[in-house]
């Protein structure tokens, strides 16, 4: 490499015949070149310096809580030189290696996991306690609105949001008819229920 101007990170001796590069980074790899001329002639030789890294970590796993039957991604991200290679234990003994998904959580997934990053310079650890859940609908945590009121011609959403795993499936009634989505009436993905072009009729529990 051309050293002009000079990087600060970088310091030749005053003979001109020793380079110092503090600090190194990636991108101070490359091919580095040496002349040297008197009134007789020059030569010159030149070297390659690799940069390499110890593992260190982009993302880390932290200690997780999942329904059961759900699908889960558990990041696990570290950078260095060589690229580290990702593997994971539970419980102490050897589990996976590279990435970590679940297509279907079950109570046996659940554990004390362990991701290594590893290169040639050394290793690094993550822990984290994943926690499968299994829970029957329970609207404690978010408990409905026992009146919601709505203009006439306007719009009502009534919140359906029950804490549950697996996922429950929502029923919507009024009175003895079930309510199912039409032109007026839409069940949201996560259960509420939205009425629009609201009217009289529509009034009720």
């Amino acid at each position: 490499k051309y050293l002009e101007p000079k990087p600060s990170s970088a310091d030749i001796s005053m003979s001109g015949a020793v380079l110092k590069i503090f600090n190194i980074q990636f991108e101070d790899e490359g091919i580095y070149e040496c002349e040297a001329e008197n009134y007789r002639g020059k030569d010159k030789h030149s070297a390659k310096v690799y940069v390499q890294a110890h593992p260190e970590w982009v993302e880390h796993i932290n200690d997780t809580e999942r329904d059961i039957g759900s699908e889960f991604h558990w990041p696990c991200i570290a950078t260095g030189k060589p690229i580290p290679t990702i593997r994971w234990l539970r419980n102490g003994l050897p589990y996976w290696k590279g990435e970590l998904r679940f297509s279907s959580l079950k109570l046996e997934d659940s554990g004390m996991y362990q991701c290594v990053a590893e290169n040639i310079h050394g290793m690094i650890y993550s822990n984290a306690e994943l926690k499968v859940i299994v829970l029957p609908p329970t609207f404690e945590f978010y408990p409905m609105k026992k009146e919601v009121l709505a203009a006439k011609g306007g719009q009502a959403i009534i919140e359906c949001k029950p804490r549950a795993a697996p996922k429950p499936k929502i029923t919507w009634s009024k009175g003895t008819e079930i309510l199912r989505n039409s032109t007026r009436i839409h069940i949201w993905y996560d259960g509420s229920l939205e009425i629009i072009n609201v009217t009289a009729v529509d009034a009720g529990n």
